[in-house]
């Protein structure tokens, strides 16, 4: 079972380091038995990234099975990204961005700046987004034992280029802020055509090995990315190519 400590030290073996901001997917299960659970992944990544650093996490959300009317509580709607996110979400300290189905959390001396403007965006991944804002931090992501599917920097990649790839579908949400008023608003939300599949390890030739490195995390597989590296390098790519990032078996799949 591993600690805290040694959670730590494979952390910065991979590359973490104080003062950063920092994004983070993660597979709980994939790390192996951890002595005190997700709590103690997220307390050694806040302490990784000290007091001027920042920790942030995808916090996605999704009606439940049955339901007509669309609604998301900032407060109370949970998380649908794993149980580390689903943690990291009901701390004290986790702020989170206002978006009914792709809002993020996040801890540190940048999480309000992040989380503050998202619900101006009528898209997931948006200008305001958190997402969308790393790169002008010089932020990092950090994928633990997921692979580099779930990156959801990449799918913010691909509103701003507006591949051809993406269907529109609008719905209209019911809000409920943190002072708990409601408000109504129309989004636009985006599915892949059916048959297009992602290839998201195709980012692998495109970075340098400073600005994609692989290590190891108890025992998962990660891959840690420089932000403004990825969107630099794929965006260009993807204005060349726009289906640089996907196949077509299968069926039409929404973008997580």
């Amino acid at each position: 079972m591993a600690s805290a400590q040694e959670l730590g030290q494979d952390l910065r073996q991979l590359g973490i380091s104080e003062a950063e901001m920092l994004l983070v997917h993660t597979s709980f299960r994939s790390l192996g038995p951890i002595e005190g659970g997700p709590e103690t992944l997220i307390s050694v990544l806040l302490e990784l990234v000290g007091d001027e650093g920042t920790l942030i996490m995808p916090c996605n959300s999704a009606m439940a099975p049955g339901k007509q009317e669309a609604i998301f509580d900032l407060k109370n709607s949970p998380s649908t990204s794993g149980l580390v996110s689903e943690t990291f979400r009901t701390r004290q300290d986790s702020r989170r961005s206002l978006h009914p189905s792709h809002s993020a959390c996040a801890s540190g001396a940048k999480a309000h700046a992040l989380v503050l403007a998202h619900q101006l965006d009528a898209v997931a991944y948006g200008p305001h987004s958190p997402i969308a804002l790393l790169p002008s931090y010089g932020a990092k992501v950090l994928m633990i034992g997921c692979g580099l599917e779930p990156n959801c920097s990449i799918h913010a990649i691909e509103e701003l280029v507006e591949v051809p790839y993406l269907q529109e579908a609008w719905r209209t949400w019911t809000l409920i802020d943190e002072e708990g008023a409601s408000i109504q608003k129309d989004y636009r939300f985006h599915r892949y055509e059916n048959g297009y599949q992602t290839c998201f390890e195709r980012i692998k030739p495109l970075m340098s090995p400073s600005g994609l490195r692989w290590g190891r995390v108890g025992a998962a597989d990660c891959w840690l990315i420089d932000s403004a590296e990825l969107w630099d390098k794929l965006v260009k790519v993807l204005r060349k190519d726009p289906f640089f990032l996907v196949e077509k078996p299968g069926d039409g799949t929404l973008l997580q």
